[in-house]
């Protein structure tokens, strides 16, 4: 067998055209940062150190080579060094530009016609309830949709899911902007939402691909900015579209929005999932996805994670959180207009206050999430290293009567063992870390919530009430980042697929939430009505407080396992 891996030219088969197609590689210092890992097999160094250079991780070394035989591939992976992504930073943040605005393309959806309703209603002559099923249709396709997309994207890959999707959701939108009857409405809003929802799921699990650990709350929270932005920028534009020009085009705008999308995700976009990008760069990559012997994609399988208590209160919060978010969504234009004398224009720029709240939110939450992570870390690292240690310890005791060659300084091997170790100390770090930011601010959301019912039903003043929107905007958004990012540094290689069952949930919740806000209020005023959904945040908020003590023992007792 041969010790050195010769450069090989470039691979040419991909369907991919991307310019993101050849990846920088990942840093090269040992030191790298980590992720939790699983340690393959595959990953040896009982060899002796390659005789050519190994001062540089070029492209080459993650080529296939000409003879792809067993032997040559054993010695490829080996001697390889270790990374958890091929992609570097310009590569990461593209991608992540890419995925974030296409997530903001299924929430934009959902609202940008709503200040149109009433003329629609009058247009296609029928009832207000068929016109608000439009709304809660689209949600209940939000909340299915995505635990097929979700699914498929961990088997097959996010590119294809992505491209399909926005096929999909471009047609709808056509048909949406030349519908003459409300059924043929209600039919293409529908398909809409099969279309526009894949990236609620598949955005998180390219996240999750090519950022590691102390890495993923930051770039989780700019992602999520465009599910959080889309309920409040999308009333704004559709107000204008629809007064200066018609509901029609509110359609039409989304349809051109989506081409730009699909443009970026046809030529810009590269495969991310790491198991393909494993095999297709040939590189020596961690914490694979296993590969699924199951033909046959069955959705209902992630209902299958709701058994583990530490992921059921999770998803109960973020439900929670978002049907409260929706519930003022749809409360503000008939309230602002009752009680403030506001126009349709108008009600349309109060939403400014809470999308400036999601953006400082998004970015504050997912900085604090890292941030907690990496304080743990520094206050525990000789507890974290001894721990470390003695596992390693038992392993080595545990592989004694093994021959293994001690890796030359400087090697690729020596670089591969200390970013094992580094990762270990990562994974070392309890995971409930993640959830500080719950902790901290879970009552910031249901106290502003209460607050704004109470200002809009006595008539207070219309600046408290935007103050309100904001403050709980940045609260809600804390909790957003916290949540998602414990769940998916669980489940890290099937990410999309519990994205994919936390967006269901969180849709279904908010279809119910904007369906029963009005019946509500009419009952019993604005100020009541959103007692009780702040109440019902604040009691749930409480859980994640046993989470983070319980969570640790909860998770060594009933060991995660992925389908």
């Amino acid at each position: 067998m041969t010790d050195s891996v010769p450069p090989t030219p470039r691979p040419t088969d991909s369907g991919e055209t991307s310019s993101l197609n050849s990846p920088e590689l990942a840093p090269k210092s040992a030191s790298d940062e980590g992720t939790h890992v699983s340690f393959p097999e595959s990953t040896r160094f009982d060899r002796a150190p390659s005789p050519e250079p190994e001062n540089k991780y070029d492209h080459q070394l993650l080529e296939s080579p000409d003879n792809d035989d067993d032997e040559n591939q054993d010695g490829l992976y080996d001697e390889r060094p270790i990374v958890y992504t091929v992609f570097g930073k310009r590569s990461k943040f593209l991608i992540s530009l890419i995925v974030a605005l296409a997530g903001l393309v299924a929430p934009l959806s959902s609202t940008m016609y709503l200040p149109a309703l009433n003329i629609i209603q009058e247009e296609m002559n029928t009832t207000s309830a068929m016109i608000k099923l439009t709304v809660s249709l689209y949600l209940v396709g939000m909340a299915v949709a995505p635990m097929v997309w979700g699914t498929v994207s961990d088997t097959s890959g996010r590119r294809p899911v992505y491209i399909v999707s926005f096929i999909i959701y471009i047609g709808s939108c056509v048909g949406n902007a030349m519908a003459n009857s409300i059924e043929l409405l209600l039919a293409m809003r529908l398909i809409q939402s099969l279309g526009s929802s894949s990236v609620m799921a598949v955005g998180a699990g390219s996240i999750c691909d090519i950022y590691e650990a102390q890495q993923r709350g930051r770039a989780l929270g700019l992602f999520y900015l465009g599910a959080l932005l889309g309920p409040v920028i999308g009333p704004i534009m559709g107000g204008y579209i629809s007064q200066h020009l018609s509901w029609r085009w509110t359609f039409w705008v989304l349809a051109i929005f989506g081409g730009a999308i699909l443009v970026l995700l046809v030529f810009w976009l590269p495969e991310t999932h790491r198991r393909l990008v494993a095999t297709k760069y040939k590189a020596n990559m961690v914490d694979l996805p296993k590969v699924s012997s199951k033909k046959m994609v069955n959705p209902l399988m992630t209902l299958y994670h709701l058994k583990y208590i530490y992921i059921a209160i999770p998803m109960l919060n973020i439900a929670l959180v978002y049907g409260g978010l929706y519930a003022m969504v749809t409360a503000v234009p008939g309230a602002f207009a009752r009680v403030y004398h506001l126009s349709a224009s108008d009600i349309g720029l109060t939403y400014i206050a809470s999308g400036v709240g999601n953006i400082f939110g998004s970015i504050a939450g997912g900085m604090f999430a890292d941030f907690t992570m990496k304080r743990y870390r520094k206050r525990k690292e000789g507890k974290l290293k001894a721990l470390v240690e003695q596992r390693e310890s038992v392993d080595a005791a545990r592989d004694s009567g093994k021959s293994k060659a001690t890796p030359a300084r400087g090697s690729i091997a020596e670089a591969n063992v200390i970013k094992l170790h580094e990762m270990a100390i990562q994974a070392a770090i309890p995971k409930e870390q993640r959830l500080a930011g719950g902790v901290y601010f879970f009552w910031v959301m249901p106290t502003f919530l209460l607050l704004f019912g109470w200002l809009v039903e006595k008539d207070k003043s219309l600046v408290g009430a935007l103050a309100a929107q904001f403050i709980m905007s940045v609260g809600m958004t804390f909790t957003f980042a916290s949540f998602s990012t414990y769940m998916v540094d669980i489940f890290t290689t099937r990410s999309a697929t519990i994205i994919a069952l936390d967006n269901t949930l969180r849709s279904i919740w908010a279809a119910v939430c904007s369906v029963i806000e009005d019946p509500m209020e009419q009952s019993i005023g604005v100020g009541w009505t959103f007692t009780i959904f702040a109440l019902v945040q604040f009691v749930a908020g409480l859980s994640i407080i046993v989470l983070y003590i319980y969570g640790a023992r909860w998770r060594e007792r009933w060991v995660p396992v992925t389908m």
